[in-house]
């Protein structure tokens, strides 16, 4: 009651002063006030942040909704998901939706913020398989040289294959070729009197771990 009289008091004086102008009412006024209410106003276009693109099974990261007209709801839907993993759990978002944990799905995932106006946007992370660990390589023979890779690796149901580059330092020439999953060792060859750089790399369907790499002497 207090505001409407200050209201009323108010449109009273700016009557006064503008004299003989009839085009402004007290509706058009209380209409003005309607529009201008905090709960009506979207300032910004809807936003999904987070905090990166490229996770690994089980990481966390965080998720920020800004803009559009809340509440807002989180979703994750499939994307692009490896053979090798379809039907695993694809992750999931914490129940204040700030955090979302990535599942044992390798590939793409998409998180979408819908608000309360029907407006959404979308990101698109990237699960990758682990990759392996404790990669050496062992060099043997005099005319051709034998190089045999040692790695462990835990994570056989997450992927398809290892893959692996050699590369000669001192030419820059490079082979590369595919080992079982199943694999812990494989032996390639290369030349006396050279360098070689190895990569290995765990691959599921298009997708591949980050890669380790050791190096060789055939000296």
């Amino acid at each position: 009651m207090r505001r409407s009289a200050r209201l009323l008091g108010l449109f009273a004086l700016f009557a006064l002063l503008m004299g003989g102008c009839d085009s402004f009412s007290l509706s058009d006024y209380l209409s003005s006030e309607e529009e201008a209410s905090p709960d009506e106003i979207t300032t910004n276009e809807l936003s999904l942040t987070i905090q990166k693109t490229t996770l690994l099974p089980g990481e966390t990261i965080q998720t920020v909704a800004t803009g559009g007209k809340g509440p807002y709801t989180l979703t994750a839907v499939e994307n692009d998901i490896s053979a090798a993993t379809v039907g695993n759990d694809i992750g999931s978002f914490s129940s204040d939706q700030t955090v979302f944990t990535a599942g044992a799905a390798i590939g793409k995932i998409d998180l979408t913020v819908l608000d309360s106006l029907g407006a959404k946007d979308t990101k698109t992370i990237t699960v990758i398989p682990p990759a392996p660990t404790g990669l050496y390589a062992t060099a043997s023979g005099t005319g051709t040289i034998y190089i045999t890779l040692h790695w462990a690796y835990s994570h056989e149901a997450l992927i398809s294959s290892f893959a692996w580059t050699s590369t000669n330092v001192n030419d820059g020439s490079t082979t590369s070729g595919s080992i079982s999953k199943n694999e812990r060792s494989t032996t390639i060859t290369g030349n006396p009197n050279k360098q070689y750089r190895i990569i290995l790399e765990s691959v599921s369907g298009s997708y591949t771990s980050a890669p380790i790499e050791t190096t060789v002497s055939t000296y």
